[in-house]
């Protein structure tokens, strides 16, 4: 640990003491575990304009329009959006020339008891450095590793002071920001997979550079050792899709929705071939279910470094989707096959 790093509670008093920062938290997921530190250090009166936390489906569309997903980039973007917009025009023409106005939030899945998944979500901030600025913004995506929910909303906390903190005093050293994300933390309980900067802090910064700063920071691993047991899930439809699957040893099944939530199959995938290209293609989103149908060990990859780095050497990007389209071509033809089976051996009633 740095000496110099400051405790989660420090940071939240250092901020409710700096009387030109002013802002809105909003969070839906997982309690108001950021905005709770604030209160706790005290002197939030001087920081916390408002918090929310819009838990109802019906209540955040009304709020925040309508979305597909709840735990996703698109429902964050809208709320700091709304929240910051609303903040202006309520506070703008009493104190705008004075204030560094901001808001928070996130929204994300930790464990519960209906679902045992792994936790993750989306962090934001947006945020003025000088009074009527134009605003500056990082978005994060996260990883809750920890296994109990009290735990990864304890952690959930701690990442969100963290990064209101290093927005408003790191935002001219990016990389010092990025390393102070985990402060009192560690890489087994919180992963930061991906981090985006922007706004007028952040002219000269390049996201790609910043990507690789997570891994060599250790706030994220490039690649490494995985083992699933059997029935394990590997990820879900329509999960953020992130990452894929170099399988080594076991199997692994392909599966989608059917009626009536079941899930039927579509194909299996072994030794030495590949699990998962959604990273690879807008809207980024998992298309299909996958789960180990014995013990399997495979190596984990971050689809997002290499989809960084087909924007940036487009030679590599091409022929990496030479690669995938050869793939999915195949995986087309197994599934092709799969289906004309179902259809023999249905009932004649079924066809």
């Amino acid at each position: 640990m740095n000496n110099d790093q400051l405790s989660t509670d420090r940071k939240a008093l250092q901020i409710n003491r700096d009387a030109d920062k002013y802002g809105t938290f909003a969070e839906i997921g997982a309690g108001q575990e950021v905005a709770r530190w604030f209160f706790h250090v005290g002197g939030a009166a001087g920081t916390v304009a408002k918090t929310i936390s819009a838990y109802d489906m019906a209540v955040s569309d009304a709020i925040y329009g309508p979305t597909e997903r709840y735990v996703s980039r698109q429902r964050l973007q809208a709320m700091l959006q709304y929240e910051f917009d609303l903040l202006l025009q309520r506070l703008d023409p009493a104190r705008g020339g004075k204030t560094n106005f901001f808001v928070f939030a996130d929204t994300v899945a930790t464990r519960s008891f209906t679902r045992q998944e792994e936790g993750g979500g989306w962090l934001g901030i947006r945020f003025q450095t000088r009074p009527r600025e134009a605003p500056s913004e990082i978005i994060i995506h996260v990883r809750m590793l920890d296994k109990e929910n009290a735990r990864q909303q304890e952690a959930l906390g701690v990442i969100g002071v963290n990064l209101i903190h290093g927005a408003f005093y790191l935002h001219r050293q990016p990389d010092q920001l990025i390393h102070s994300l985990l402060d009192n933390l560690t890489w087994e309980r919180v992963e930061v997979d991906m981090i985006r900067f922007g706004g007028p802090a952040f002219a000269g910064v390049d996201n790609r550079l910043m990507a690789l700063q997570l891994v060599e920071q250790d706030l994220t691993e490039a690649a490494m050792f995985k083992r699933f047991e059997q029935d394990e899930v590997v990820f879900n439809e329509g999960e953020p899709a992130n990452r894929f699957y170099l399988i080594c040893q076991g199997k692994i099944a392909l599966e989608s929705r059917g009626q009536g939530g079941l899930a039927p199959l579509v194909l299996f995938v072994g030794e030495d071939e590949v699990v998962g290209w959604s990273w690879l293609f807008p809207p980024y989103y998992w298309h299909f279910s996958a789960r180990a149908v014995e013990p399997t060990n495979a190596i984990f990859f971050y689809g997002t470094r290499l989809r960084e780095q087909c924007e940036e050497d487009p030679v590599f990007g091409y022929e990496l989707m030479k690669r995938v389209a050869a793939i999915v071509i195949k995986r087309l033809q197994i599934a092709r096959v799969q289906l004309l089976q179902l259809q023999q051996e249905s009932p004649p009633s079924l066809r």
